[in-house]
């Protein structure tokens, strides 16, 4: 079997690189329908725990302050001053977490 594909001039595809580039292309597509937005308010700790920056202790502290609080509308300050994560997670989490009320305008 040929290793080049495609020869155009002095460009040469191999099955090799399109083995890379396609499996590159299908990683990113996985990553990006495993990684959704989700509400902190109300997400179950399965949801929470399949999240890459969210482990099964960083899911129970969210889940337990939930609790703790009677309500479900957490923020930023109220997770960094409980200690569920701090400002680094939240940088890392921020762009997947949607907030649905801010709880200190209560």
């Amino acid at each position: 079997i040929n290793p080049v594909i495609l020869s155009i001039g002095p460009l040469a595809i191999s099955w090799y690189s399109l083995s890379y580039v396609v499996g590159i292309l299908l990683g990113w597509f996985y990553a990006s329908r495993i990684v959704i937005k989700f509400s902190i308010d109300t997400a179950g700790f399965k949801t929470l725990v399949r999240h890459p920056y969210i482990g099964k202790e960083m899911a129970w502290r969210i889940i337990n302050l939930r609790k703790k609080l009677g309500k479900n509308y957490l923020s930023k300050e109220l997770l960094n001053s409980y200690q569920v994560c701090d400002s680094v997670q939240w940088s890392k989490l921020e762009p997947y977490i949607i907030l649905e009320k801010n709880s200190l305008s209560e």
